[in-house]
């Protein structure tokens, strides 16, 4: 079992911001936290510029695992019942399901395919400087189109 100690610094962290820590003019440190982060992960020792979108990643899955080993296993009339293996409050709150469906347009066999996913990364268009503002549902919207797979891809 590996110790769960991320999982604690953050909600010491997250207490602390919300009773406003060292009282109301006070700074928080998340010195802890970040201590636990740069045994977990080396690669995010210092205070060197890095990754967010990496940070956050790794952030998120040591939390899911460290959560996981809290929970006892559930039990029903003296039985084990299985639990999802990635039900934490983590997949509660950052978690979903991305469905993909290809479709042979020769024979129109369709296969669907269901991924489990944390976040989504969605591209970001070029703009011109006289152009409407990039919105998220833009993002979303581009990020579902339906494209034509080439004939390497198939």
């Amino acid at each position: 079992m590996h110790d769960v100690v991320m999982a604690e610094e953050l909600r010491k962290v997250l207490i602390n911001l919300n009773t406003g820590g060292c009282g109301s003019k006070g700074a928080i440190s998340p010195e802890c936290l970040f201590l636990v982060i740069w045994k977990v992960v080396p690669r995010f020792r210092g205070y060197q510029q890095q990754d967010a979108h990496e940070f956050l990643r790794y952030m998120l899955d040591r939390l899911h695992t460290e959560l996981l080993q809290l929970l006892p296993p559930d039990r029903a009339e003296g039985n084990f019942v299985p639990r999802a293996p990635s039900a934490s409050i983590v997949t509660a709150v950052f978690g979903g399901t991305l469905q993909s469906e290809v479709r042979c347009l020769a024979c129109g066999t369709e296969s669907k395919k269901f991924d489990p996913f944390l976040d989504l990364s969605l591209e970001l268009p070029e703009i011109g400087r006289h152009e409407a503002p990039v919105s998220l549902t833009d993002c979303l919207a581009s990020f579902v189109q339906v494209e034509e797979l080439a004939d390497t891809e198939r």
